[in-house]
């Protein structure tokens, strides 16, 4: 599936959280995943220069082991708004 394909609805299932609560904090999906990087960039920038090289490798081998995030990294199937947004 691609990022497109689950709706907020599925999002909210999945983490247990009512919708009321999700459009509290969020827009939509999109916003979502802003606000992830954007919290990931804060720790980032929090860190020293060995750890801030090392969290990046970390991150990636975590991705690694995620089965959805290969495929989808593999069928080059990504959007663009999520590649402008890891470009960031």
């Amino acid at each position: 599936r691609t990022f497109e394909s689950p709706t907020v609805a599925e999002i909210c299932e999945r983490a247990m959280v009512h919708r009321s609560t999700f459009y509290k904090h969020f827009e939509d999906k999109y916003h979502l995943l802003c606000a992830g990087f954007e919290e990931l960039y804060k720790e980032l920038a929090a860190m020293d220069f060995e750890e801030r090289m090392r969290r990046p490798m970390q991150l990636l081998e975590q991705l690694g082991h995620q089965r959805q995030f290969r495929t989808l990294m593999k069928s080059g199937q990504e959007t663009a708004s999520i590649k402008s947004l890891m470009q960031r």
